[in-house]
């Protein structure tokens, strides 16, 4: 999975398109895998695809000549074709379980409710402050009348 510290929990989940036709079969409904399937595909974007290397032997005191002719050239696995199965990858594999999913849609459900009253106070406040204004400014003429 190229995650660090990562292990599979009961609620983590590859999509059908990392596995081989190979390791599924068809019920009337949907596509089951065999308890044999590994997942065997996979595209990972470029910041944790292998790079290309190249190895160069260590120079001869005697011969310097020959040293770019005999560099070797690692091709990796990333740049290998995969053919029409090829998977995008924005995958997430590491989703929560759904109890803490339901867990943080509550702590944020809670919030948009007290900035929803926070904005509702500061309406109110605001017009308060208008009347009182308005009123202050009445009193004014009146007093200097």
């Amino acid at each position: 999975m190229k995650r660090e510290n990562w292990f599979p929990t009961t609620a983590s989940y590859l999509c059908s398109a990392h596995f081989e036709e190979k390791y599924m079969y068809h019920t009337n409904v949907q596509r089951r895998l065999l308890s044999k399937a590994g997942p065997t595909i996979f595209n990972f974007p470029p910041h944790l695809q292998k790079q290309d290397k190249v190895l160069r032997p260590q120079p001869r005191k005697r011969s310097f000549d020959n040293l770019q002719d005999s560099a070797v050239t690692v091709t990796s696995l990333a740049q290998m074709p995969v053919g029409p199965t090829s998977v995008s990858a924005d995958h997430n594999y590491c989703l929560p379980s759904p109890k803490k999913l339901k867990t943080q849609y509550n702590r944020v459900q809670a919030e948009n409710v007290r900035i929803k009253q926070m904005k509702q106070f500061s309406v109110r406040h605001k017009r308060r402050i208008v009347q009182l204004q308005t009123l202050f400014a009445g009193l004014r003429r009146r007093l200097c009348s």
